[in-house]
């Protein structure tokens, strides 16, 4: 089937890769071999990944500062599983349609700063734990639903679900942006689309930067009443950047914590010369010098030493790399 849809589409500029399994990708079609996936984008039609923006990531998780709920597929990365769907669209209306994990369908209105979503997703017998919320298990046949309504630098999202042996749950966010500034506050939660939707009630996340300077950050909490404690997890995150041409400095930190006091804890720091790169994270020390075609450093408690070949031609480009920590990658890229 993937061989069909690839050799039936128009010829675009087309770029072949391997990385420890490689892909296959035209401009509007990709086959993952690490995942066995394919993207497929005929304009009105698509296929791929539906899981990273949209209504399905907004009912997956309805904290996160990605307002709108316009479905859409992106290509497979590299041995993710994911989640695949087909997204048809015709001027203001989409339908997206997965039987993937968990099947569901859905349709989606969008006029100017007005969206409107709904979507069925269907349930499966599952036990759960005595600890555990039942709305958080996936058990139930369910109806989601979302309206977002925004203006210049103003907008707020509207999430409810239903389950006949839940009832209704809901989630209500308000966003600001202007630029690199930004703050959003999200207050409720919804049934879980999936095994692994998270549980969080309240959200709140931001950004603010200027002249090469990025400061994100974001925190989620829960409060559903549960027995134990170590249900009820916190989430903190925070990146900085700073950009001066010559070198780039980035930040970035991640936490969780539950009530009872389990800890969670990941950072790293990096300074980029573009011929050096040195920093640490929690997986250790991280250096590397670049020379060109031939780079040697230090990660993941390991030396390693990579080396680059690249040629171009009369409408095609050539490019090699190979590292001793078993890093191999190829592109061919051939415009026809």
């Amino acid at each position: 089937m993937a061989g069909i849809v690839l050799v039936s589409l128009p010829l675009y500029p087309a770029v072949l890769s391997t990385s420890g399994g490689g892909a296959f990708s035209f401009e509007n079609a990709a086959l993952n071999f690490l995942s066995g996936r394919i993207y497929m984008d005929l304009g009105f039609l698509s296929f791929g990944e539906i899981g990273q923006t949209g209504m399905i990531k907004a009912f997956d998780n309805p904290h996160l500062p990605l307002f709108s709920l316009s479905p859409e597929t992106g290509k497979p990365k590299g041995d993710e599983e994911g989640r695949n769907g087909f997204v048809f669209s015709f001027e203001d209306f989409s339908f997206v349609y997965s039987a993937d994990e968990r099947s569901l369908a859905g349709v989606f209105f969008g006029n100017g700063g007005f969206e409107l979503a709904m979507m069925a997703a269907s349930g499966w017998e599952k036990s759960y734990g005595f600890h555990e919320d039942p709305a958080r298990t996936v058990c139930y046949d369910t109806l989601y639903g979302g309206v977002v309504l925004s203006w210049d630098f103003f907008s707020v999202r509207g999430l409810v679900s239903y389950a006949e042996e839940i009832g209704f749950r809901g989630s209500a966010s308000a966003a600001v942006e202007y630029k690199d500034y930004s703050l959003s506050l999200s207050y409720g939660s919804l049934i879980a689309l999936y095994e692994d939707s998270p549980d969080s009630t309240f959200g709140i996340s931001g950004s603010f930067g200027d002249d090469g300077f990025l400061f994100v950050f974001s925190m989620n909490y829960g409060s559903v009443p549960v027995f134990s404690e170590d249900y009820l997890v916190r989430e903190a995150y925070a990146a900085a950047r700073l950009d001066l041409g010559s070198f780039l400095l980035y930040s970035e930190m991640e936490t969780s914590f539950t009530r009872s006091g389990k800890r969670r804890h990941d950072e790293s720091f990096f300074l980029d010369l573009s011929y050096l790169v040195l920093g640490y994270g929690s997986d250790g020390l991280v250096l590397a010098v670049d020379f060109g075609h031939f780079a040697l450093g230090y990660k993941d408690g390991s030396p390693f030493v990579s080396m680059e070949y690249e040629m171009e031609g009369n409408g095609f480009s050539f490019l090699a790399e190979v590292s001793t920590d078993g890093g191999f990658d190829l592109a061919i890229r051939v415009h026809l």
